[in-house]
């Protein structure tokens, strides 16, 4: 109350004289003053430093479209060899690979780096869990594309590969999968490119005005060890789910762009992306799975009761069901087929929007940053119509390209 009014008449005094010393004196009488009875919450020098350095060099705003440029510079020789399989051409794909998995090593470190200043997970908060989703989205089309790869070429289809999964272990393949691309093994090149495309995205969505990346201090409801255990799982499913509609999507354009003449390259790829797909959507469903179980317990500790029927875990429910659905109606001999499986991937992406962003900002409810507002319903329209109009065209090419006669 007192010094700093004289502080600030210090510094009027030394703008006009030129001798800063008094203004020094007070502000390092400040410092002191906090320093003794403030040095139980004041951060340190070196986490000062660390958050300097942080909000310098702004990882996360650069890794957007240095993620974006790299996609599209492994998208345009991914798509040349496909039809062209010159060693050029597959040593700029391995290239662009390496350079999507060093951006995605940066990613971590910036996490890392965030998780060290503010002293908590860095998922607490929307900002944090966009950057968070866009890691996990990164780190399973990596570590699922070099197993997949693998799957692949021993003749694994839709439906089949699960044996081959299973005992490796979720996080443990993926850990190795990563190292292997490092040292230069072979990988699904159009996962890696289609995957550092939509982390793109999604860092770009991070960036925008209506999202605060300020490092902040954690709600008290937050300050809890289920943040690291809840959270880190159910939103990191988010990531398998992001990737499976992006792989839909991917592999809906190939049908239609499907000719005579490159049916057989196209059916290949397709083949491996669907085989992807299923894998990313199945991580997904069990990781999500967890996360939900898991945070009826942390409700249990924080308001008595598993489960209350929140607007928040419902919707994780509604998920959990659709993505079943999709995951197991290859049992169902009328469901069959990867054009309908491809097509319902991306559908089924806007439970899980709905879940993070439509519950989080337009519903009351335990969960909610915000309660209230009207939904973009012309913007959900459009969504749907594009993607309608996507899964018309390429249905029309893969019934007459891809779906045997009953003769056949």
């Amino acid at each position: 109350k007192q010094i700093i009014p004289l502080y600030l008449n210090s510094l009027q005094e030394a703008r006009q004289t030129g001798n800063y010393d008094k203004a020094d004196t007070f502000l390092n009488s400040i410092s002191s003053f906090q320093k003794r009875f403030g040095s139980d919450i004041m951060p340190s020098d070196e986490k000062i430093d660390a958050e300097i350095f942080y909000n310098k060099y702004d990882v996360f705003t650069k890794l957007y479209w240095l993620y974006m440029l790299a996609a599209f510079f492994m998208m345009v020789f991914v798509i040349t060899g496909i039809f062209n399989e010159k060693k050029f051409v597959l040593f700029i794909i391995k290239v662009g690979t390496f350079l999507v998995t060093t951006l995605f090593l940066i990613h971590t470190g910036g996490l890392i780096w965030r998780w060290y200043i503010s002293g908590h997970a860095p998922w607490s908060n929307a900002y944090e869990s966009v950057l968070y989703v866009g890691w996990a989205t990164m780190f399973f089309g990596l570590a699922i594309s070099v197993r997949e790869w693998k799957l692949t070429q021993k003749g694994y289809s839709l439906g089949s590969y699960s044996k081959a999964l299973l005992p490796v272990g979720i996080l443990a393949g993926a850990l190795v999968s990563i190292v292997d691309i490092l040292f230069g093994k072979k990988s699904s090149s159009l996962t890696v490119a289609s995957t550092a495309f939509v982390t793109g995205f999604i860092l770009w969505a991070a960036s925008m005005n209506w999202m605060n990346p300020e490092i902040e201090n954690l709600q008290a409801v937050l300050n809890s060890y289920w943040l690291m255990i809840h959270t880190a799982v159910i939103v990191a499913s988010y990531g398998p789910f992001t990737l499976g509609a992006i792989l839909g999507l991917v592999s809906l354009l190939l049908m239609i762009f499907t000719t005579k003449k490159n049916k057989a390259k196209m059916d290949l790829n397709i083949q491996e992306i669907t085989v992807i797909n299923e894998m990313a959507l199945t991580v997904g469903m069990v990781l999500l799975a967890i996360g939900t179980f898991l945070g009826g317990q942390w409700a249990n500790e924080s308001w008595g009761r598993y489960w209350g029927w929140d607007p928040k875990e419902t919707w994780a429910l509604i998920s959990l069901i659709v993505y079943a659905f999709v995951i197991h109606m290859r049992l169902i001999p009328g469901l069959r087929g990867k054009w309908l499986f491809n097509f319902l991937s991306i559908l089924s992406l806007g439970s899980i929007l709905f879940t993070y962003f439509g519950v989080n900002y337009y519903l009351s409810g335990l969960h909610a940053y915000q309660s209230g507002g009207d939904i973009a319903t012309q913007k959900i329209l459009i969504y749907l119509g594009v993607i309608t109009l996507l899964g018309i065209f390429s249905f029309i090419k893969y019934k007459k390209y891809y779906v045997k006669s009953k003769k056949g």
